[in-house]
């Protein structure tokens, strides 16, 4: 008996082992991706550990842009070492994948105690082949995490509440799962209810309930309080950005939400072990619970036939079955869903009489809760089911007890499976295989969601455009796909169309054009805009002003890795590329030629030297061409595109100067000292800029001199002249962009023009308001921890914070807006007065009336309404 038992352990933990080879392998199918939504969190846990806070970017505002608190702890922690979200969250998801396989066989055999074999091993080996587990746990995000902890929380529970209780394991697990996911409360609350049943069973009456709520709500409550000081909202941002600004449609039977879970019962084939998950809830066959269980959901299934689903209707070509209209009344479409709902609930019930059951309600109820959260959230964008991946180890361990449930009612041999029993096992477990590994190989082969990576390209297409046209001002891009962003340009202010990291976008929603309007075009204009396919479409960016008088012009596409083919529609404010008139002092040189202050950096032979030359045309040809001579001998030629290729010369306005500044390859033959001359051939013109001296063959000199220039500007309290000294700083060497932002001293220079403006806007304060703010904006964007800006703007931040709240309490909403929106450009961590701002905006623009939501229909009529 004793060799027997030795045996049997030997074999679990061979198969333990072998199932974690497999997660591994699993996982390892998809291990050069990640999906671009997991470096938000890498970002913020790098945030958070480089002292900036809770923010999507260095001083940006207190956004909660991600919902799982846990899993960007548990990465700031890593970070904190030096191990980055791209080092440390794959082999923490597989780590987390592996961990979970322990707590699945155990709630399988808990399930079955009156099962003497190895059945329990099922759950393990199905967890191991399950697609959504491993392509999620690789994905960078928190499913691995989510995963584990659920497990943890199940298998505590069935152990805590039995006869000898035990250690308040499952509370520790349900508290860090309500805070690795929002919805992790809702199954904490179940598993938390079902304990005090159970504890009530046992004769201990609520102490174990009381003490699973207190371990969980106190800290939960400390917590939300502190988020709520901290973000000033309640719920994370995605919650507003995906559920309240689109609505809930859990009654729609067509609704993303039951389409995805309709697929991901078929394709993965769900549905057609149906029997086995309803015995693991209601017993074995022969049980009167069983056999009831069975009855409903075959009631409940044929109630699927009418109408037919899409699927099973190509494969009958049947389009409705006979005699009954092809289209089914609404109230029947709704009582199905209701009866499909209730099915969910009810049969873990039913087996509350069966043995084992606390192990199979609590996994039923568990599946349950995943099922109608991914419903009620409509789905995913994400491929292979993300949601769906979150109640991986509870159905695998549903399948696996009604799976040997259902073979322990075959003919047995000395109380073990027969060698055919094996095989019949053998066969539907090896079946399971077939359509998850078909998913991992289809994710791998032909997945197009957005990874980091792919959106990396995009980072760095917007990178390369501002380098080609040696942009220094602040960037802001509108942008769905916000990981890479964060993580890779850290320095662009987001405007998040996809909502996550943008509380105002989270409030609202595209239909409501004037907030568009005010908040995307007239308060931040944006330098990119990446507006394409379906989200051109569906928030109508493309068909405001800024788009059809020509503000945005595309840049040119690049080759997207995925497919290979070009990939476009990221569009570049017209400002980058030429400034209006007023802007550039012009002198005109030639017939329909007119040319600003042309500048040069220091020339040094053989490498790249900085060329400004301001040019407006009447006629502009696609390019000019600029020649260097010594005497009469031409030295060399340079051709560069006006308007870096970007801009067509027919769509260039007469009031438009072609800014022009580029790098130019100096020869390695010219020598210091020597004069020569620089001309500028435009068509058939020829227009002499200016005899060049090259100054020096060292840059470092003149570096150091421009420094001294701008400290002794910022002294002068001049900023502005102090802030085109730190360009011209840089500009000296021009496409060294290592060495600009790395370069000796460049902090200190940073900080310097951050105290110059924020002493001169104490110098402007109270009397000129605007260019105080306007001052302190600018010192926050040069150096937003330094202590001057600290010490000027705390009391003036404080002044605005006062009076937009009296005028909040007065419904003097203008003044309301305009003061709360004024310190978050100097003062963003000030949390409540974003929320002030948006609850102003709301009545300025007359919008809190508005309960229009972002759903089916809206587009068409925000598209007809644009049109008119």
């Amino acid at each position: 008996m004793l060799w027997a038992e030795l045996r049997q352990r030997h074999a679990t933990i061979v198969v333990l082992l072998l199932c974690a080879v497999v997660v591994v392998l699993h996982q390892a199918a998809r291990a050069g991706w990640f999906i671009d939504d997991a470096a938000i969190c890498f970002a913020y846990a790098r945030n958070l550990v480089a002292g900036e806070g809770v923010v999507p970017w260095p001083g940006g505002e207190r956004i909660e842009g991600f919902s799982d608190p846990t899993w960007v702890l548990l990465l700031a922690v890593f970070q904190a070492v030096g191990l980055d979200g791209f080092s440390v969250a794959k082999p923490l998801g597989m780590a987390f994948g592996i961990a979970a396989l322990v707590p699945s066989w155990r709630l399988a055999k808990a399930a079955l105690p009156d099962h003497a074999g190895d059945g329990a091993l099922v759950a393990p080996i199905v967890l191991a082949l399950n697609p959504q587990f491993a392509i999620w746990c690789a994905s960078g995000l928190e499913n691995g995490l989510f995963c584990f902890l659920l497990a943890v929380l199940l298998d505590r529970v069935v152990q805590e509440s039995g006869p000898r209780g035990g250690l308040p394991g499952a509370a520790l697990a349900g508290l860090l799962l309500v805070w690795t996911r929002p919805e992790g409360l809702a199954y904490t609350a179940m598993a938390g209810t079902w304990l005090a049943v159970f504890g009530w069973q046992q004769g201990r009456g609520l102490a174990p309930a009381l003490r699973f709520a207190a371990i969980v709500l106190l800290p939960s409550v400390v917590l939300e309080l502190g988020r709520l000081a901290y973000f000033a909202w309640p719920l994370p941002n995605p919650f507003y950005a995906k559920i309240a600004s689109r609505g809930v449609v859990p009654l729609d039977w067509t609704s993303r939400g039951w389409t995805q879970v309709q697929e991901w019962s078929t394709r993965l084939w769900h549905l057609y072990y149906v029997p086995f998950y309803v015995l693991g809830l209601t017993g074995r066959p022969t049980r009167p619970s069983a056999r009831i269980g069975l009855g409903l959901t075959g009631v409940v299934l044929l109630m699927l036939l009418w109408p037919w689903p899409s699927n099973l209707q190509g494969l009958t070509g049947l389009p409705s079955l006979p005699g009954l209209p092809a289209t089914a009344p609404e109230a029947f479409l709704v009582f199905r869903l209701l009866a499909i709902v209730a099915l969910w609930l009810g049969l873990p019930l039913l087996g509350l009489k069966t043995p084992g059951a606390r192990a199979t309600v609590l996994c039923g109820h568990a599946v349950a809760i995943g099922l109608l959260f991914s419903i009620w959230a409509n789905g995913d964008w994400m491929g292979a089911y993300r949601f769906l991946s979150l109640i991986a180890v509870p159905l695998a361990v549903l399948v696996a007890v009604g799976l040997t449930r259902a073979l322990d009612a075959l003919p047995r041999t000395a109380n073990r499976w027969s060698d055919s029993t094996f095989l019949v096992a053998s066969v539907l477990v090896g079946a399971w295989m077939v359509p998850g590994l078909h998913q991992t190989f289809d994710h791998l082969r032909f997945n197009t969601n957005e990874t980091t990576t792919s959106v990396k390209q995009r980072v760095d297409h917007t990178r390369n455009a501002l380098r080609t046209a040696f942009w220094t001002e602040p960037v802001t891009t509108i942008d769905v796909d916000q990981g890479a962003h964060l993580w890779w340009a850290p320095d662009y202010r987001s405007i998040d169309m996809g909502m996550l990291v943008d509380i105002p976008m989270a409030r609202h929603w595209y239909q409501q054009r004037s907030f568009i309007e005010e908040y995307v075009y007239e308060e931040h204009q944006p330098t990119f805009a990446f507006v394409s396919g379906w989200w051109a479409l569906h928030s109508g960016l493309r068909t405001y002003p800024a788009f059809e008088r020509g503000d945005y012009i595309a840049l040119p596409p690049y080759t997207d890795i995925r497919t290979g083919r070009p990939f476009g529609d990221v569009f570049v404010h017209r400002s980058v590329v030429v400034a209006p008139q007023g802007e550039v002092p012009l002198r005109e040189v030639a017939d329909g030629v007119a040319l600003g202050p042309v500048q040069m950096g220091p020339w040094v032979p053989g490498q790249p030297g900085y060329l400004e030359v301001p040019l407006q045309l009447t006629e502009p040809p696609p390019s000019v061409t600029l020649t260097l001579h010594q005497g009469d001998r031409e030295i060399t030629r340079w051709k560069r595109p006006l308007g870096y290729g970007w801009l067509a010369p027919e769509d260039v306005r007469a009031d438009e100067v072609f800014r022009n500044r580029w790098a130019l390859d100096v020869p390695s033959e010219l020598q210091a000292g020597t004069s020569y001359t620089l001309q500028l051939e435009i068509a058939d013109q020829a227009v002499g800029l200016k005899p060049l001296v090259v100054p020096v063959t060292k840059v470092a000199p003149s570096i150091q001199a421009t420094r001294q220039h701008l400290r002794d500007h910022a002294q002068a309290m001049q900023c502005h002249s102090a802030e085109v000294a730190f360009v011209w700083i840089e500009r000296q060497r021009p496409t060294d962009w290592a060495w600009h932002a790395s370069r000796p001293g460049r902090a200190e220079d940073r900080g310097t023009l951050a105290a110059c403006w924020a002493q001169l806007a104490a110098s402007h304060w109270p009397s000129d308001r605007a260019a105080a703010i306007e001052a302190l904006s600018k010192a926050h964007r040069w150096d937003h921890h330094h202590p001057t800006l600290r010490r000027i703007g705390g009391p003036i931040g404080e002044a605005l914070w006062r009076d937009g709240k009296a005028a909040r309490a007065e419904e003097d909403w203008e003044h309301a807006y305009q003061h709360f929106r004024s310190v978050l450009q100097f003062q963003p961590w000030r949390a409540w007065a974003r929320r002030y701002a948006e609850e102003a905006r709301d009545h300025r623009l007359g919008l809190v009336n508005d309960v229009r939501i972002g759903r089916g229909g809206d587009d068409d009529r925000r598209r007809a309404e644009s049109e008119r």
